[in-house]
């Protein structure tokens, strides 16, 4: 490949390096990773147009995936991670973009506050407020929440999925959202410098951008947007690291095999490491708060 080819960085527009070429662990398509020096952030190169059929396969399964168990241990995740927004201020409508399996739609609704959730399909797990739209569809993203007097919004390990950060966070500025939940992949993480090209989090094209503390706040900075809070939650990431070498090695191998149909260890692990590790960075963002 061209390693010397001029890239800028979607973030801050500084030129890029190309630090790795690294493959999709389910279908085996390659992708270029670029890293950006200045904002240190990370994307990949090219996402294809259409990423709906990458969410069909069973890293996209995932994703959306209910049971009573999980439902049990989320509920335990929500309350660690929204306990210090309620603090703030008191919700009354909310929006969940990319709601996946619904967890916090019906943590919300707990709560007693209306919720919608917005993703580019239906699942049945979620909300009779459920909204299809592309979320790379900023234009008809626009229309979905101007209007509707939302005073949250959450994206809870999706604005690593999206084509560009920064245009969805001036989409939800335009459309006087308050307060905004983010959280995503920690790019910080020790596991990540263990892993390289392996580590879990590289999962192109579903992931499309490796964010950390620095990058979320050279993006919020470009918005009328201020960061109230950060924080750093735990995941597995050893048991999915391996898992994605293991894949990209060889599909046949008969651990692949079995740690697929064992999909419980990942929930289990990611559950301990929830309290111990620095896996996902959380940020709460205010609308015109004073730094």
């Amino acid at each position: 490949m061209e390693t010397g080819k001029l890239i800028k960085c979607p973030i801050c527009r500084a030129e890029t390096r190309f630090i790795y070429e690294t493959s999709d662990h389910e279908g085996g398509e390659r992708f270029f990773i670029y890293r950006c020096p200045k904002c240190t952030v990370e994307f990949i190169e090219n996402p294809p147009a259409d990423l709906a059929k990458y969410y069909d396969d069973d890293a996209g399964k995932t994703m959306t995936r209910s049971n009573r168990f999980l439902d049990f241990l989320f509920t335990l995740v929500m309350k660690v991670e929204f306990g210090p927004i309620f603090q703030i201020a008191n919700f009354t409508h909310a929006c969940v973009l990319g709601a996946g399996s619904g967890y916090e739609v019906s943590y919300f609704k707990k709560r007693n506050i209306l919720t919608s959730s917005v993703d580019f399909q239906t699942n049945e797990n979620r909300s009779k407020n459920d909204i299809v739209a592309d979320l790379n569809d900023l234009p008809a993203l626009l229309q979905v929440l101007r209007g509707k007097n939302f005073d949250l919004v959450s994206m809870r390990h999706v604005l690593e999925h999206v084509k560009n950060p920064l245009g969805t966070l001036e989409t939800l500025q335009e459309a006087k959202i308050k307060y905004v939940n983010i959280i995503v992949p920690n790019g910080d993480s020790i596991y990540k410098k263990i892993f390289g090209p392996y580590w879990c989090h590289y999962d192109p094209p579903r992931h499309l951008f490796v964010l950390n503390s620095n990058s979320l706040q050279t993006l919020v900075q470009q918005t009328k947007y201020r960061i109230r809070f950060t924080r750093f939650h735990g995941n597995d990431e050893i048991f999915l690291s391996i898992f994605r070498y293991l894949s990209l090695h060889s599909e046949k191998n008969k651990w692949v095999q079995i740690l697929k149909a064992k999909s419980i260890i990942s929930t289990l692990s990611s559950s301990f490491f929830f309290f111990f590790s620095r896996s996902s960075i959380q940020v709460f963002l205010e609308l015109g708060a004073q730094e």
